[in-house]
């Protein structure tokens, strides 16, 4: 019986299975979801508004029409978290704690003069009733703001935004 067949398959086994083991401990990279989400979707998201305290508007460079509003100010992300309960809802947080709006727009936006108004949501329900959405709200932009309204009493505008 001829082994060189299975002796040459088994020193490519062993050759080859620790190229394919995984990271461990601190030889590991740290987690980016940025990276991730854009292999998994294939968004690619690019800043068309910073406001004076950091949150930022932006737009899926591969499919214009889908936006996002980065919440970093603590101040109007505790505000507007108190128009939906965290008790019922998910919120799309990122993994510094930023809220995450995500919504779309009728027509791809190529400048920032294009955007001035949109509806996004953060996460979704705990328990899903039909089609029932997560927290929204109404982003709209007047000269260098952007207001983001949750309800009628609940709103935060953001200064400064170019």
């Amino acid at each position: 019986m001829n082994r060189t067949p299975l002796a040459a398959l088994l020193l490519l086994f062993v050759v080859a299975a620790p190229a394919c083991a995984a990271p461990s401990g601190e030889d590991s990279e740290p987690f980016d979801t940025a990276a991730t989400e854009s292999a998994v979707t294939g968004a690619h998201w690019q800043s068309i508004y910073r406001c004076d305290d950091g949150s930022v508007l932006d737009v899926n460079t591969n499919e214009r029409r889908e936006l996002q509003f980065v919440v970093r100010n603590a101040a109007a992300k505790k505000h507007l978290m108190t128009a939906y309960s965290t008790a019922t809802f998910d919120w799309n947080l990122s993994p510094s704690g930023e809220v995450i709006f995500r919504g779309t727009v009728q027509y791809g936006i190529f400048n920032p003069g294009d955007f001035t108004r949109a509806v996004a949501i953060s996460g979704r329900p705990k328990v899903q009733v039909g089609d029932q959405w997560g927290p929204t709200v109404e982003i709209t932009r007047t000269g260098s703001d952007i207001t983001l309204l949750a309800s009628e009493y609940v709103n935060w505008t953001f200064r400064n935004c170019r």
